[in-house]
């Protein structure tokens, strides 16, 4: 299987991802252990969903230019 890029779009800068990520970082001192845990399974499901939508995007489109026969990319 080819290398998957990610094709979305930034809908957040480097300096509103850095108060995010500074809001985070804040907010998890009050959090116990498994609370954090659970945010960072909810970021990494996440993740794991857009990789799926990702592959599957990427195979149909490999499937559709292979239709006619040959490989997609015979170079």
């Amino acid at each position: 299987m080819g290398e998957v890029h990610s094709f979305a779009p930034t809908c957040v800068s480097a300096l509103q991802l850095e108060a995010i990520r500074q809001q985070l970082s804040d907010v998890t001192d009050r959090l116990s252990d498994e609370q954090i845990l659970c945010l960072a399974d909810s970021l990494h499901d996440q993740l794991r969903a857009r990789r799926l939508v990702r592959i599957h995007a990427s195979e149909r489109m490999e499937r559709r230019m292979c239709a006619g026969g040959g490989e997609a990319f015979p170079f």
